[in-house]
């Protein structure tokens, strides 16, 4: 019978140990080689090696699941990428030798097997980061908010980044384009920069060898609490999708929710849910997003009284706005919209639009705060900008006249459809002041593609 019993109590235990959700704790060692580029590259004198080189350790750095090793060693005395790992493996060998949680105290020293040393010595990946085209032309070129046509220099870079481990083995390979406008060669290639590694953040988080893992430590009534915080880099606004245990193949690991962090402590993190009913004990996987969301959207200002007489019904605005995810709830933008129903009417506004072909339009910044509840959001927003129109000539020449201040007061009902979808709906209040002057309701829809 006892033996029965033990029997028993062993199955349930290796049971339970097979379905334990698996968390990261230990942050991975990860070698930076310096930069490479062309001589052609080299040869350009905007050309700051630096600001990539320091771009890339920026993100390890913050993410903070990382120890960065290897800086003591300069390529310049290295023959090959073979050399510098070579050099890393020796010195974590070195490190092993003199560590003390490797101390026998009977024997008075270090012991540590010949297996476990080359374990620790190859236990690091390496980066190699590679610039792999640069251009910079001069001209004339449409930039800055509100854009308009300015004297300037356009960069285009073309980067890499290789992810290795110590035999060698291809992991996976960064590559992106990115563009930059700006009033002198240097900020061109910064900003070109800046875009090209504008989702190498995200990259790295989706890697299969760095994505965070954890689990469901305790349900509260106000939310989720998950173990690990800053002791890993988690921040407000990571999100994980809840994966589902089962003794079935074929939905072990299958998303079945996902949360998203409000808060954070040195190892704890609490969260809100999005999708789902989470359950103490369930595997959490991050689920990396760069915070981006580009939204197109139709919106109308209702009974618009115009300045030259009379009212329109609706005013019907057609557009794009750009929006960055700021920690748990804040959220930055930039909006543009067309107004078609006034084409024609800018005609008799004193000359400004003599000689050019123009579209009427909208330039606009906001800030705006959600409140999360489960897949449905409230938005709150204040939006500031510009009304006028994008002229346009044969020639080229293009620039934004520029005829009234916009302000708006909105609220947004948000319905999520998927981690990377939402619909929104927005009632609200838009005031406009200058050569067109009114005081009109305003609602729209949009469409919110998250990146």
């Amino acid at each position: 019978m006892k033996r029965l019993l033990t029997l028993i109590l062993i199955g349930i235990l290796s049971a339970s140990a097979a379905f334990a959700a698996e968390v990261t704790r230990d942050k991975k060692d990860i070698s930076i080689l310096p930069v490479f580029a062309s001589r052609e590259t080299y040869r350009h004198k905007f050309f700051d090696k630096a600001y990539f080189d320091s771009s890339i350790s920026k993100v390890f750095s913050d993410l903070k699941r990382f120890n960065v090793i290897g800086y003591d060693f300069s390529m310049d005395k290295l023959t090959s990428v073979d050399d510098f790992i070579a050099k890393i493996q020796d010195a974590k060998k070195k490190a092993a030798l003199n560590d003390t949680n490797y101390m026998d105290e009977e024997l008075g020293a270090i012991v540590i097997s010949g297996e476990q040393l080359e374990k620790l010595a190859n236990s690091f990946f390496v980066v190699i980061p590679t610039v792999n085209s640069v251009q910079v032309k001069g001209g004339t070129y449409v930039y800055g908010f509100p854009p308009s046509s300015h004297y300037g220099y356009k960069a285009n870079v073309t980067i890499s980044v290789r992810f290795i481990d110590t035999a060698g083995k291809l992991l996976d390979v960064y590559n992106q384009n990115g563009e930059g406008t700006a009033d002198s060669e240097t900020k061109a290639y910064d900003e070109a920069v800046d875009s090209a590694m504008s989702m190498f953040t995200k990259f790295v988080r989706s890697m299969d060898e760095f994505r965070l893992k954890t689990q469901v430590k305790a349900i509260r009534s106000d939310g989720i609490v998950a173990e690990l915080g800053r002791n890993m880099g988690v921040q407000p606004g990571y999100e994980y999708t809840v994966a589902k245990q089962s003794t079935d193949e074929f939905e072990q690991g299958k998303d079945i929710g996902m949360i998203r962090v409000r808060e954070i402590s040195d190892s704890n993190s609490l969260a809100t849910v999005i999708f789902g009913s989470p359950q103490i004990g369930d595997q959490l996987i991050e689920a990396p997003m760069a915070g981006f969301r580009i939204i197109p959207f139709v919106e109308g200002y209702l009974a618009l009284p115009m300045t030259s007489g009379g009212t329109i019904g609706v005013l019907p605005a057609i557009g794009f706005a750009v929006e960055k995810e700021v920690g748990y709830n804040f959220n930055i933008e930039a909006r543009l919209s067309y107004l078609p129903t006034l084409m024609g009417t800018f005609d008799t506004w004193d000359g400004y639009l003599d000689d050019y072909f123009y579209l009427p339009a909208t330039a606009e910044i906001g800030i705006s705060w959600e409140l999360y509840m489960g897949p449905t959001s409230l938005q709150f927003g204040l939006d500031g900008g510009l009304l006028g129109a994008y002229a346009y000539d044969l020639s080229g020449d293009s620039q934004f006249f520029w005829l009234s201040g916009l302000g708006k007061a909105k609220l947004s009902l948000n319905l999520q459809l998927a981690q990377a979808f939402k619909l929104k709906l927005t009632v609200g209040a838009a005031a406009a002041l200058g050569l067109v002057s009114f005081v009109a309701p305003m609602a729209g829809v949009e469409g919110v593609i998250r990146f």
